[in-house]
């Protein structure tokens, strides 16, 4: 496709600007002499991070956030990028889809090209087993980051998972699996099928599960065994990353089975309220399962807190109400943690109200003034428990289901006694948990979307806050609201013939 042609060269040319100047840039090299043996190999895949850096924070995690009932817009908050989800204004010309289409296309491209280069490299016989494992592994990584970029383009782009919504044609996004870019727009894949689409995620975790435990199965990976904090795709983090993608896909199975082996494995463990901080301040603990690491020299350009907090002036957004009342002020250590109280000033007056404060910029990454930059945290133990919990529920095993948020609480909670609940109570306290929990990550519009619901945002928390232009602030969705499927983005329905009736609904 020629947009995801274009932004695959622009994603390259990003790359180059984040590393050493008297390097070789990871990720530019020449087509015919890029990868040819597995330090070339290992180069590429170290450019895979850098997009990982930027798929993991800041936008990526707040768009589809403040598309739901999570935030205010605040008054006089100056239309900040988002703004058009936020007001439920969705349009396919908007640049907000645009980037976030052809950022996760770009990504598959840069995938897609490692792979097609690294295979001949194994048919060569050129290389001892031991350096054909490390190849393997990099693909292994790779083709993780290939499936978690199908799916967010599958969460957002798609419509729910459902017997009835998987088999029709073009509800899923356009599969590519080989690097061979061309200008002739009648090559370029019309959509696929949704169960296509989770079919080939599903393929790439597979394998990509297979590489990486070959790996860390053998004599050079046996010191690399998945741990806290890791900082490259481990066998662990696809297991994570099956949970939640066999979960939007209703296969609570499989789901119950990956979150499992991952809490049982103890490998991780919940963080205990003392260093709650740390997890989010630090961006260390040991319950995350992956990290993509940052340094100052080597961040991303904006920093994941810019609309919840500022050092001058108003943040763009704050907590609703609703949002507040989910936790327990007294007892939850995690409000503490997760909100700070701040006084804002008004065109005419002041109000003092929490602020959104689980992404308070890491001290380290500080290089003059605090952007309010935290390393990314795609996956970590809490949510794991709470697939295990929904996926138990949902199988009719209700012991487990009452286990796993039992014991996420009893982390969080001061004083938390464990309740046993049953049928639709129980399946409430397990989603109200993970809107506790999981606040402000990104997984809101997934989850209620996957949960067939709607929503209506709550009075603020000062009425004088919320910006009230149109009357967005009381913005509602019923359940299945076309705009919970984002539209295909115009420049990719011009530029593609074959993808140019199959816009989503309602667009």
């Amino acid at each position: 496709m020629k947009t995801i042609k274009t932004l695959y060269l622009l994603l390259l040319a990003m790359l180059a600007v984040s590393c050493d100047m008297d390097k070789e840039p990871y990720g530019i090299l020449i087509d015919e002499d890029a990868i040819l043996s597995p330090e070339d190999c290992r180069s590429y895949r170290n450019g895979l991070y850098v997009t990982m850096r930027s798929l993991t924070t800041n936008t990526f995690i707040n768009f589809s956030d403040l598309q739901t009932d999570l935030y205010h817009a605040v008054s006089g908050n100056g239309n900040p990028p988002g703004s058009s989800l936020y007001n439920g204004n969705l349009q396919p010309g908007i640049d907000e889809f645009d980037g976030i289409w052809g950022s996760y296309y770009a990504t598959i491209g840069s995938v897609n090209f490692l792979i097609n280069k690294t295979i001949p490299l194994l048919e060569s016989n050129r290389f001892t087993e031991q350096e054909n494992i490390e190849m393997r592994r990099y693909m292994g990584e790779a083709l993780m980051i290939r499936a978690y970029s199908y799916f967010y383009l599958a969460e957002r782009f798609c419509p729910a998972y459902s017997a009835e919504s998987a088999g029709n044609p073009a509800t899923g996004v356009p599969i590519v699996t080989d690097y061979d870019p061309t200008d002739d727009n009648a090559q370029y894949p019309g959509r696929n099928t949704l169960e296509e689409t989770y079919d080939q995620i599903f393929a790439d975790l597979e394998l990509a599960l297979e590489y990486l435990l070959e790996y860390e199965n053998s004599e050079a990976g046996s010191d690399e065994q998945p741990g806290a904090c890791a900082y490259y795709v481990t066998s662990d983090a696809v297991k994570a990353m099956m949970a939640r993608a066999a979960l939007a896909r209703k296969n609570y199975t499989v789901a119950l089975k990956y979150a499992e082996e991952i809490i049982n494995s103890r490998t991780y463990s919940l963080q205990p309220s003392t260093s709650l901080e740390q997890m989010w301040l630090y961006d260390d603990a040991n319950e995350l399962i992956l990290l993509i690491t940052m340094t100052q020299q080597y961040q991303t350009g904006s920093g994941t807190g810019q609309y919840f907090l500022t050092l001058t002036g108003n943040p763009a957004f704050v907590p609703t109400q609703a949002s507040i009342d989910l936790f327990d002020q007294q007892r939850d250590y995690r409000f503490d943690i997760y909100f700070k109280p701040q006084r804002i000033s008004l065109t005419e007056a002041t109000s003092t109200v929490f602020l959104f404060n689980k992404y308070p910029g890491n001290p380290w990454l500080i290089v003059s003034t605090n952007g309010f930059k935290n390393m990314g945290k795609p996956f970590r133990l809490a949510e794991q428990y709470l697939i295990a919990a929904e996926a138990a529920a949902e199988l009719g095993q209700e012991s487990k289901a009452n286990r796993y948020p039992n014991e996420l609480k009893s982390r969080r909670i001061s004083g938390y006694t464990s309740e046993q609940q049953t049928g639709l109570v129980l399946r409430d306290n397990i989603r109200q948990e993970r809107s506790r929990e999981l606040f402000g990550e990104g997984f809101r519009f997934g989850d209620l979307k996957r949960w067939g619901e709607g929503f209506e945002r709550s009075e603020g928390q000062d009425n004088a806050v919320p910006n009230t232009n149109g009357n967005t602030h009381r913005l509602s969705y019923e359940p299945g609201d076309y705009r919970f499927i984002w539209p295909i983005p115009k420049t990719e329905i011009d530029a593609n013939p074959q993808i140019k009736q199959q816009q989503n609904p309602g667009y």
